[in-house]
């Protein structure tokens, strides 16, 4: 069974260890939310943008 498709975020591996520790320990709930947004896609509109960009040029 498949599972849903993960965005592609570029998180090192201690970054992912930080999230599961605080997943783990409650007292620091919210601390690290700061991190996890500014590891996010922030433009995902240009992306798709860029995407249709490059269709069309493919498509000529």
């Amino acid at each position: 069974m498949k599972t849903a498709a993960q965005p592609k975020t570029r998180v090192s591996a201690f970054m992912r260890e930080m999230w599961a520790a605080e997943a783990e320990h409650p007292v620091f709930a919210g601390s690290l939310q700061n991190f996890k947004l500014l590891a996010l896609p922030r433009n995902t509109k240009q992306t798709r943008t860029n995407a249709a960009r490059s269709e069309q040029k493919s498509g000529r």
